[in-house]
């Protein structure tokens, strides 16, 4: 089973993008366990969809990474996407663009750009294989996040997923990607999609 990490370029390339939502911007509650009732992750972002960009190189990506589950997706990759049949992007929202600040020679004008919300899965990470570490431990076995992250070896998942893209019990905030979404940004070269394969995607908070 191949699958990758899916990050934003670590270095500045020339389709480095990232995004934050506009100030004032409205939040709803945020997801809970079925079994436990704790937190699974962060306060999703309610419409209007208003973003101010950060643009480092010579052109905008294809996706833009920002805080929480959401990414903004361009209009070819959303095309594309659909065209593929892939799973586990939600959403599809467009966002208002209020503000552009470009770090790098870029003079074009963004994309216009969707919303996408990262689908949470029910496979989990395998924390022992994955020499995942925390402050303290999990104690549920659904939720399987404990207090203080401190960071992982390698990637690796309990049972194949069932979506090309989600986030994996027990490693909240990462996003997992399978081989399929893997040829999908090769053979469309998708721009700004850095894709770490899971036994080199370890991690230190």
């Amino acid at each position: 089973m191949t699958i990758y990490l899916l990050r934003n370029l670590r270095a500045v390339g020339k389709t480095t993008t990232d995004f934050l939502p506009s100030e004032p911007h409205n939040v709803g509650q945020a997801p809970r366990c079925t079994a436990c009732g704790r937190f699974v992750g962060m306060l999703p972002w309610l419409p209007p969809l208003r973003v101010e960009l950060d643009v480092w190189g010579s052109k905008f990506g294809d996706i833009a990474f920002g805080p929480g589950d959401s990414l903004l997706v361009s209009d070819r990759f959303v095309s594309l996407w659909r065209a593929e049949a892939l799973v586990g992007l939600e959403g599809f929202e467009p966002v208002d663009v209020m503000d552009v600040r470009r770090h790098g020679p870029t003079t074009v004008e963004p994309p216009p750009y969707s919303r996408v919300t990262v689908v949470r899965s029910d496979v989990a990470v395998d924390q022992k294989q994955s020499e995942v570490k925390w402050g303290q431990p999990p104690t549920c076995q659904v939720r399987r996040i404990g207090d203080s992250l401190l960071g992982w070896s390698r990637i690796v998942l309990e049972a194949p997923p069932t979506e090309n893209v989600f986030i994996a019990r027990g490693l909240p905030g990462q996003i997992i990607t399978d081989e399929r979404f893997h040829s999908f940004c090769e053979k469309h070269h998708i721009e700004n999609a850095c894709l770490v394969p899971g036994p080199d995607a370890g991690h230190r908070f």
